[in-house]
Formats: C-alpha cells, structure tokens, sequence
C-alpha cells in the first residue's frame, strides 16, 4: 500500500512538472522553482536571501542559484536593508505590467 501511495505522488509530480512546463512555455519564468519564489515573495513581499531559500526547504546553494536567475531576468529586485546587514529580495512593483502571470 505505501509503494502505491509512493508511486502514485511520483507521478502527480511528474505530470505537475510536465503541464506546468507548457503552461509557461511563453512567459519569463522559466522552472517550478521560479514560479515557487515568485509565489512566496507575493506573500511576504520582502525577504531576506536565506529566509525565502528556508521558506522554500531548499538547499542554499539552490536557493541562491534561483534568485541570480530572478534577478537577471528583472523579475525581482535585490537592494540593501538598512534594519539588518543584508540583503534583501523583493518582487518587482511593475511585475504584472510586464506578464499577465500572477496578475490578481
């Protein structure tokens, strides 16, 4: 029974990550990861590096790699936090004037 669950997960992930890839075939953002961000950082709309890496539970290394690839593509913005010593993530004001995706 736990192998069927198992292999049941596997593929809805699979299938998630097949129809996501279409559904984006067009737009800026280019993996689920990107999307996953975008998604957390309309939720909190400024967040330090590692703290949207945690609130993904991915690996820093990974985390990091994301964002240099949000920012290259101006989908967020990165600039300095005066309240702490780091630096900040923040998604783009003018984002849904760029791309319909993730419009209200």
């Amino acid at each position: 029974m736990n192998t069927d669950i198992s292999t049941l997960l596997v593929f809805m992930y699979r299938y998630a990550v097949v129809y996501f890839k279409k559904a984006l075939k067009e737009g800026p953002i280019n993996t689920l990861d990107e999307f996953s961000f975008l998604i957390v950082l309309m939720t909190y709309p400024s967040l330090s590096k590692t703290e949207l890496v945690q609130k993904l539970i991915m690996e820093k290394t990974s985390g990091i790699e994301v964002i240099k690839r949000l920012l290259k593509n101006e989908l967020i913005e990165e600039f300095d936090n005066p309240n702490y010593s780091i630096i900040s993530v923040s998604r783009m004001e003018n984002y849904s004037k760029r791309t319909n995706l993730l419009s209200d």
